[in-house]
C-alpha cells in the first residue's frame, strides 16, 4: 500500500467523521448515515489493502 493510498483512505475516513458530526449538530440523520458509510468504506478499503500487502510480502522472499 503506497503512501498516497494511505493518505487517501485517511482523508476519506476523516471526511466521514466530519459529515457525521455536522449531521448530528444539524439533526440531519441522512448526513450522519452518509458520513458513517463513508468512514466504514474507507476503513474496509484500508484493511483490504493492508491484507493484500501483508500476503504479498512474505511470498516475495520464498525460494
Amino acid at each position: 500500500m503506497s503512501l498516497a493510498d494511505k493518505a487517501r483512505n485517511m482523508a476519506e475516513e476523516w471526511k466521514g467523521r466530519a459529515k457525521e458530526k455536522v449531521g448530528g449538530a444539524m439533526k440531519k440523520e441522512n448526513m450522519q448515515a452518509e458520513g458513517a458509510a463513508d468512514r466504514e468504506e474507507a476503513r474496509v478499503r484500508r484493511d483490504q489493502q493492508a491484507r493484500e500487502t501483508g500476503q504479498q510480502g512474505p511470498d516475495a522472499f520464498r525460494g
